[in-house]
């Protein structure tokens, strides 16, 4: 936001201050390289207060030292907030044979908390974060990267725990024999399941499908056009998480960044006539 684009007479000082600290006060310069980070890390705070102003008049100057400062705050209680999730969610944490999930959540996350450089580097992601969630967080860095990614698992372990786990396992099997090796999202493939369930009738306990079972969908999907494709897989999302203690909406309104790759999917094996590559049942 131009209101917060300070003049370096107003961010020298800040940086200036953080340099002395980061030195515990024993020299007069740093490196360059030291130099650009603590600017990151002043600009990073600002633009975290800035985002909280976003809806707010700003006929009142703030100055770069309070906006720092203030910002600082708010980076100090995402910080908070994420470990506080982390630690709420570990006790019933699954990760359903993923390896890529199991060590980004159990390995990568500890590694970020115990890192985490809040004074001097509050804008290092530190972490790769290589298990894809559904949401694009790519714009995000530090702890709002991480904690939105952590959201996202939080909604993901919410909405899996609902269905039995053998089943899970079974049909991320049936999926890819090495499903525990692919660096993929697992709700896509389950949603999709669900979602052929619910057009055929049948439930996940009701056994597999046949051929004629496989042509049915065939037909039934063959006549829809994209649009009503993504809308009857949203539809079916509604119901899902209805059950999925979803009071809010924010589940429901997170599996649907799941849509238009599961619609891509369905239109590319109707094409190719393998529906058994997406419905494994």
């Amino acid at each position: 936001m131009e209101y917060f684009d300070y003049p370096p007479e107003e961010l020298l000082p800040i940086v200036a201050e953080l340099a002395a600290r980061y030195t515990s006060y024993e020299h007069s310069s740093i490196p360059y390289e030291k130099a650009r980070m603590l600017m990151e890390a002043v600009l990073y705070c600002i633009n975290e207060f800035a985002g909280l102003q976003e809806s707010l008049p700003l006929a009142n100057h703030v100055s770069a030292k309070d906006a720092y400062r203030r910002g600082h705050d708010i980076v100090l209680g995402k910080a908070k907030k994420l470990h506080e999730l982390y630690h709420t969610l570990l006790p019933e944490f699954q990760d359903y044979g993923s390896a890529c999930l199991r060590d980004t959540v159990i390995r990568g996350i500890p590694l970020f908390l115990s890192r985490y450089d809040i004074n001097y580097a509050p804008q290092e992601t530190l972490l790769t974060l290589d298990y894809p969630v559904l949401k694009d967080i790519s714009s995000l860095s530090g702890v709002d990267a991480v904690l939105a990614y952590m959201e996202c698992i939080s909604l993901e372990q919410q909405f899996l725990k609902k269905l039995d786990y053998g089943y899970l396992t079974g049909l991320l099997r049936r999926y890819h024999e090495e499903y525990e090796l692919l660096v993929e999202n697992l709700c896509p493939v389950v949603l999709q399941n669900l979602f052929g369930y619910r057009l055929s009738g049948k439930t996940p306990i009701s056994g597999g499908f046949d051929k004629d079972n496989y042509e049915a969908l065939r037909r039934l999907l063959s006549g829809k056009s994209e649009k009503e494709l993504a809308a009857s897989l949203a539809e079916t999302l509604r119901l899902i998480t209805e059950h999925c203690d979803d009071s809010d909406g924010s589940l429901l309104h997170y599996l649907e960044y799941a849509v238009p790759d599961i619609t891509t999917r369905l239109r590319y094996s109707l094409k190719n006539h393998c529906l058994d590559k997406i419905f494994c049942f």
